[in-house]
């Protein structure tokens, strides 16, 4: 863009290129330096610049919006995940105090019958021989049973029956009774036992 003046040496009309306004100039037909008038309009910088994103307020909203029901969501799920967890191990730790009532009935039991009889029921014979008079019974009369409580002897909380051994590997002179535990399989960790471990 262009701006044109009257030269004062000379008279004559002379253009200039606009950014030149308010500085000096050389008369394009005397050479003269002449100085140039102000510029009679702003420069024109458009409309104010308006910021190319949101507002910071606005941005964190947007964040909080979905952060926090995020996190409400894992928060849930966490304790949808731990409570059924601790439940679960609550729960095994009762079948295991449960099945190791039943080993100290069961023991209780077996001792009342040694004192009948003067020995435990053998292996083969069982923990049904304290519920009923085994049939291989040399003196039937000095079975003062039933020792335990019930028509059957119960299985244990997983389902099993429990094992019945005499006389027993740990101990020769008393049984060894002892339920297979959740895993249903003899001889591993989690087996409940009458004995102790020497």
């Amino acid at each position: 863009m262009w701006s044109q003046f009257t030269c004062p040496h000379c008279g004559s009309l002379t253009a200039v290129p606009a950014q030149s306004a308010d500085q000096q100039a050389f008369c394009s037909a005397c050479g003269n330096k002449v100085p140039l008038p102000p510029s009679d309009r702003s420069p024109d910088f458009g409309p104010p610049a308006r910021s190319a994103g949101m507002p910071a307020w606005a941005i964190i909203l947007i964040i909080a919006a979905f952060v926090v029901p995020l996190v409400m969501v894992l928060l849930v799920a966490v304790v949808f995940v731990l409570i059924p967890m601790r439940v679960v191990k609550q729960h095994q730790g009762a079948l295991t105090s449960e099945a190791e009532v039943h080993l100290a009935m069961f023991q209780s039991a077996a001792e009342m019958y040694r004192l009948d009889l003067g020995d435990y029921p053998t292996t083969e014979q069982g923990l049904d021989a304290l519920l009923r008079p085994p049939a291989d019974l040399p003196d039937a009369n000095s079975w003062r049973g039933p020792y335990v409580d019930g028509d059957v002897i119960p299985l244990d909380p997983w389902g099993q029956p429990y094992q019945y051994e005499y006389p027993g590997q740990r101990d020769t002179n008393r049984p060894d009774i002892w339920s297979l535990g959740p895993d249903a399989v003899a001889d591993t960790a989690d087996d409940i036992v009458s004995w102790t471990e020497r």
